[in-house]
């Protein structure tokens, strides 16, 4: 087991694994609480029909509240009659976000703290100069790490992840499906940031096992939003099994992680 001083090398994927506990609970309460929003202005109602007509100050702030909630209702009907996919597109932008942050992360503290680093990253760039890779502190890392992406052959940004992982011997164990389903969340993110939704020739030349023509909205069912909840969720679990085995466990970590 790591002992205290090997914080910098689990404590991204720790991060990451509370994040998506707390992202898959928010995502269900929401679900519900988006039902009960669609009946409020029918409880406010008949909520007010049983105060005293004199109170005046009490109807009043009544009218107040069920203005706001009538608004609030159209909202969640109309998300309800999309099948929920404003907020699930939402809830892939912010899982992929911090996917992807919990990867940086740790691959940023192995290159500041793995004396061999250079050299390891060469291997797989070998375009690259040794001396061109600043490591001194999580900035100029971050800089090395951007500069070695731009030198991998791979096109998919979780292929490049796991290349960079493999490095230093710390990528996670993942079955195809689950591979799969990372790379759509990645080009999801995309799309939805980039292109309102609708896929593209990136995406679908990404994700050829998505049968869809460019211009199609994606469609992210109930079953596909479960499938990334899982698959991120395993990739947080296979990360913690093979970092505690990682061979830099013992070594010290940043002293001010980025």
């Amino acid at each position: 087991m790591p002992n205290e001083s090997a914080a910098w090398i689990v404590t991204p994927i720790t991060n990451l694994f509370e994040f998506l506990l707390n992202e898959m609970a928010i995502f269900r309460v929401t679900e519900t609480a988006l039902y009960t929003v669609t009946e409020l202005p029918t409880l406010i109602y008949l909520a007010k029909k049983s105060i005293d007509p004199k109170d005046h100050s009490t109807h009043a702030a009544i009218d107040r509240v069920f203005l706001l909630s009538d608004g609030n209702s159209y909202f969640a009907k109309q998300e309800m009659l999309k099948d929920f996919q404003t907020v699930r597109s939402h809830h892939i932008v912010s899982i992929w976000a911090a996917t992807e942050t919990a990867i940086e992360q740790l691959l940023v503290n192995h290159i500041t703290t793995v004396g061999q680093a250079p050299s390891l990253i060469q291997s797989t760039a070998p375009k690259i100069r040794i001396d061109s890779l600043k490591r001194s502190n999580s900035r100029e890392a971050r800089k090395t790490l951007r500069l070695w992406e731009s030198h991998l052959p791979q096109d998919s940004s979780v292929e490049r992840a796991l290349t960079m992982l493999s490095t230093f011997g710390i990528a996670p164990l993942l079955p195809s499906p689950d591979i799969q389903r990372l790379t759509e969340m990645s080009e999801i993110r995309n799309v939805i940031m980039h292109n309102g939704g609708s896929l593209d020739d990136t995406f679908l030349k990404k994700c050829p096992w998505i049968d869809q023509n460019p211009g199609t909205k994606f469609v992210i069912s109930s079953a596909m939003m479960e499938s990334y909840f899982n698959s991120t969720q395993a990739l947080a679990l296979s990360f913690m099994g093979k970092l505690q085995t990682s061979p830099h466990i013992n070594q010290t970590g940043p002293s001010k992680p980025g």
